[in-house]
């Protein structure tokens, strides 16, 4: 009887664990999308807003948007479109469900390797409601990392069969699965690493085949990711995402990875003044830099020192140290110094360190070993109920931009996004002032300048307005929303030769600019070339089939030509 019962405890486990991720992240089902990312991914992405056609999943395949390549993400977020068109919570629902196939996988997952139920458990509950992994899950644009991580943890999964019966099929089967993971996120490059580390540890293949073997067996694996690496790459140079060794040198890369490998690491153990957004310092103090690279030697010398004893201490570190490698910023993509998002996958090395580690320390004293699975429940409610407050920053775009103003250090993105909120809600006034702040901290960006102008001009400023399109094209010549938004000052002032000159240049430099083509159509259409008009017309309707008062104007003009 007692073994009956012991069957169904992990099933239970399994319900509670899904139980406590409705829980914490439920109330995203209200969330809005964010005026950051989430308009590359979804709302003004023409191709994700077509949904499933034959024409967009071949773009999914070939497109290099957001300086990726992952069609199976856009795949993913076409397919929403196709249930909740735009309707937000069913986009954040789908990313709760693969946040919890991932948190089950790990969790059976490690309980058959490792035998060890409680420990797994107790991993399996902490990645699943730790308040750092709030961050991919309740965003929209980070559907690559859950829908990487579910492959990831399925990758586990099928290796471990592999592992037990061997043959072809299995191991083919491992690598179709490692390539879905790929294709939704380069994140997975890292996983033929973990590979070996489990080889080693809980699998003991390393007692039974040699280390050159186990390394031939990934080789397959190992040659998938660095060709999906090298295609990030270019995608990332393509769209000007990697920064240059002169903005960030080589010496400033590798101490901003030592301090954000330790900042992680206190992050996990009190994870408090979470932001969207964590900028690049340039260079950290000397004494941080001292500090985070003497602690990291220390923890290396002590889990190598350990390894033999405590096999998992080695797995678990380098399996947390390997897969952030990619994104630790060697290779410097965008200007921030870390994300939380980066440790969702690689937390989970620490997590397994902490669990077998003081599970072992604590079984040699018996009132310990009484109170520690008390002490396991009462850590995992504090971590749910702080992730369910983190939860509820990312209601929408000035609840999280607001967070981010009030917990972390004073930079123009932050400032700059929540202008941009509150624009789209129609507070102006605070849109400018917002955008008056990013444009002191950054007077260098044109984006910053155009956005100003654009909430300028929305409360009827039309001479201020001017000034800032003017800087922002004095900034960056080539930006096109600028030209378009002085030409719609000029058309708003009647002078619609000049405005049509800043039109043309902007559909010059972006040909999809159906703003732009919509009103050279109407100012074509007052000088009576209604060829030309219908022209435009046609095009801002192929750009944006929604564009209704273009169909309507396009419409009423072909009947008068007729």
């Amino acid at each position: 009887m007692k073994d009956n019962h012991q069957k169904y405890v992990p099933v239970m486990f399994s319900l509670l664990l899904i139980l406590g991720i409705v829980v914490v992240f439920g109330s995203v089902a209200s969330h809005d999308f964010l005026n950051y990312d989430d308009n590359i991914y979804v709302t003004a992405n023409i191709n994700v807003c077509r949904g499933l056609t034959w024409e967009n999943m071949q773009w999914a395949f070939t497109a290099m948007e957001a300086g990726f390549w992952h069609p199976l993400t856009w795949l993913s977020l076409m397919s929403d479109y196709e249930l909740y068109r735009l309707s937000a919570g069913g986009y954040h629902w789908t990313n709760v469900l693969f946040h919890i196939a991932s948190s089950v996988l790990l969790f059976f997952t490690l309980y058959r390797m490792s035998g060890a139920l409680w420990r797994s458990g107790f991993v399996a509950a902490l990645f699943a409601l730790h308040p750092l992994n709030v961050e991919p899950v309740a965003w929209v644009a980070t559907r690559k990392d859950v829908l990487c991580t579910f492959f990831w943890m399925l990758t586990l999964w099928v290796y471990l069969k592999y592992t037990e019966k061997g043959g072809v099929l299995h191991y083919l089967l491992v690598a179709f699965v490692f390539a879905m993971g790929l294709m939704s996120k380069p994140m997975a490059s890292t996983l033929p690493f973990v590979m070996l580390l489990l080889d080693y540890w809980p699998l003991g293949r390393f007692r039974k085949i040699s280390f050159l073997r186990l390394l031939v067996e990934k080789a397959p694996l190992i040659i998938l990711a660095f060709i999906v690496m090298a295609i990030t790459f270019i995608a990332e140079q393509k769209m000007g995402a990697v920064i240059p060794m002169e903005a960030f040198p080589l010496d400033a890369r590798v101490f901003n990875a030592a301090v954000s490998y330790v900042t992680y690491i206190a992050k996990m153990f009190w994870p408090v003044n979470m932001a969207v957004f964590y900028p690049h310092p340039g260079y950290w103090p000397p004494w941080q830099v001292i500090f985070s690279s003497s602690l990291l030697g220390i923890i290396f010398f002590i889990v190598l020192k350990l390894a033999r004893r405590f096999p998992y201490l080695p797995v678990g570190w380098f399996w947390y140290v390997g897969t952030l490698i990619p994104v630790i910023g060697l290779i410097q993509i965008g200007s921030h110094a870390m994300a939380d998002r980066y440790a969702y996958i690689p937390l989970i090395g620490l997590f397994i360190m902490i669990s077998w580690g003081v599970a072992d320390v604590v079984e040699r004293w018996v009132a310990l070993a009484r109170l520690l699975s008390v002490v396991a429940i009462m850590i995992i409610i504090i971590l749910a109920s702080t992730a369910a407050i983190q939860v509820r920053h990312w209601e929408n775009s000035i609840a999280l931009f607001k967070h981010a103003v009030a917990v972390a250090v004073e930079n123009h993105v932050t400032y700059y996004n929540l202008g941009i909120a509150y624009r789209e809600r129609g507070n102006l006034t605070a849109a400018i002032k917002n955008f008056k702040r990013a444009s002191q901290l950054r007077p260098d960006l044109a984006n910053i300048q155009n956005n100003l102008g654009v909430a300028l001009f929305e409360q009827g400023d039309l001479e201020e307005a001017m000034a800032a399109f003017g800087k922002a094209i004095q900034l960056q010549p080539d930006h096109a929303g600028a030209h378009n938004n002085i030409a719609m000052v000029l058309y708003r002032q009647n002078k619609f030769e000049t405005a049509k000159d800043h039109f043309l240049t902007a559909i010059k430099l972006h040909p999809d600019y159906a703003n732009a083509h919509y009103h050279l159509a109407l100012i074509f259409g007052q000088d009576g070339l209604k060829e030309e008009a219908l022209n435009h017309y046609r095009k801002a309707i192929q750009i944006n089939p929604a564009y209704g008062i273009a169909q309507y104007q396009a419409v009423l003009l072909g009947i008068l030509k007729d």
